[in-house]
């Protein structure tokens, strides 16, 4: 950044350095109570979540920089470094205890369990650098042109990150302030929390992420105290869409969720994204707390270009992806052009393997039978354009798919997180100028890269 702060408008420059400098600024806002650092790391976080995020919380397309392109240069080939998710899971965590606003959490959320931890192998011991949103098999999109993880290299700030940032999910579970108790990440856990009021003992109990009933059970350290338990709902499960901005929506709103305090529903109040339960409590009240998990399709803002016609899958906070493993064939030549209906959706759980236990979504598709096999250079300009017609001969096809951190563990092999869907009216394939309202600048924090200068001037603008 080469700003002042109070100009400071929307990120740029290498995105893992930017993580780390935002979670900084945050900091300082706090610190100093000075109004200006909170008013700028609210606007970049903004524009972040509107114009630059893939939906697995990735961060950074623009690989000549490791960093940020123009206002919605999103693509499906990455670049989205490891150390950059690193960066945004502390920045949203300090957002977060700055504002006590759920939505940096959910943000933070999707990060975590897609963005950052598919840069790890299942067995902890193999990196990514780079996560792209689809690969055909050939391309050696990672460090040393290789299609997989890496077990080391010379540069090892992912591993690093990777290492750094795992161990402190269990302080992210829980928050509090007074008699206000935040129960902000769900998993199969326990806590004692110092309240205003008195201690309380937290139990958790859910499957999550793949299940969406999380049981609590509540030990105060006297009958009759009284405290708020604050939830997060995430904005998933309460919104018509993923993740907050405005990049992504569902096709279709979410079933309503549901509270139950010892047996009984209830209706709390909502506050910043958290349903509140202000109460007294006695030792082994029951909260049930259900957030149904059908599977979703999305769309894209059809500003980002590479998106266009394409649908993303996702279920509860997981972004999913089809691989060649499951479906048998090259990943490219599946598509859905008909939306399948909730009854042809089908959710197994894997059997046996390294991914035995996750979750496994099929559904009906079509496998086209003329599609057009690109050589690798070909494949990264692919990468970048939106879906064109497709009027060739196809015949049903089943396609399946698992959850995106868990890709690339059972070979390297092609696998895409966004299926082609259909074309849209008067589309027809061609890309979308890069900005397409005048009134939008492209980020001046652009200026010195000769990758970025090239898009700047792509988009006609001063």
């Amino acid at each position: 950044q080469h700003l002042p702060v109070d100009e400071y408008n929307e990120p740029g420059g290498h995105a893992g350095s930017f993580g780390w400098f935002a979670s900084g600024l945050v900091d300082v806002a706090a610190l100093t109570g000075n109004p200006k650092y909170a008013a700028a790391v609210d606007r970049l976080w903004q524009n972040l979540v509107d114009t630059k995020m893939c939906i697995t919380g990735g961060v950074g397309a623009n690989g000549g920089i490791e960093g940020f392109g123009p206002p919605h240069y999103v693509h499906r080939g990455g670049y989205n470094e490891t150390c950059a998710a690193s960066g945004q899971v502390f920045y949203n965590y300090r957002l977060f205890l700055l504002t006590k606003d759920a939505k940096y959490f959910d943000v933070m959320e999707i990060v975590l369990l897609n963005g950052l931890l598919t840069g790890v192998g299942l067995e902890g011991n193999t990196f990514f650098y780079i996560n792209p949103m689809e690969v055909n098999g050939e391309w050696g999109f990672n460090m040393q042109h290789q299609k997989g993880r890496f077990p080391w290299w010379k540069v090892v700030c992912c591993p690093g990150s990777i290492s750094r940032t795992v161990p402190q999910v269990p302080g992210y579970m829980y928050a509090h302030e007074g008699d206000n108790l935040y129960v902000t990440l769900y998993a199969a856990t326990e806590t004692e929390a110092t309240l205003t009021s008195g201690k309380v003992k937290v139990k958790q109990e859910t499957k999550y992420p793949f299940e969406g009933k999380i049981a609590l059970t509540i030990d105060p350290v006297k009958d009759g105290q009284q405290f708020a338990l604050r939830l997060r709902i995430p904005t998933w499960a309460r919104e018509k869409r993923f993740l907050p901005g405005k990049l992504y929506s569902f096709k279709e709103a979410p079933p309503p969720w549901s509270l139950q305090v010892n047996g009984k529903v209830v209706t709390p109040r909502m506050e910043k994204g958290f349903a509140v339960l202000d109460r007294t409590w006695k030792a082994g009240d029951k909260v049930q707390l259900d957030l149904p998990m059908p599977v979703q399709f999305s769309t894209a803002f059809n500003r980002v270009v590479a998106y266009n016609g394409r649908v993303a899958v996702t279920r509860g906070p997981l972004v999913f992806c089809a691989e060649e493993i499951d479906n048998g064939m090259q990943i490219q030549r599946l598509a859905a052009p008909q939306l399948p209906k909730p009854d042809q959706v089908k959710v197994t759980s894997i059997k046996e393997g390294l991914l035995k236990g996750m979750p496994l979504i099929s559904f009906p598709g079509v496998e086209r039978l003329e599609h057009e096999v690109l050589g690798n250079r070909e494949f990264r300009v692919y990468l970048a354009q939106p879906l064109k017609p497709y009027e060739g001969k196809t015949r049903p096809a089943t396609i399946r798919l698992v959850p995106y951190f868990s890709w690339n563990n059972r070979g390297e092999k092609s696998m895409t997180v966004w299926l082609p869907h259909k074309v849209e009216a008067g589309k027809k394939g061609v890309p979308l100028e890069w900005i397409a309202a005048k009134a939008e600048k492209a980020p001046i924090s652009l200026v010195g890269n000769v990758t970025a200068i090239a898009i700047h001037n792509k988009s006609g603008q001063p």
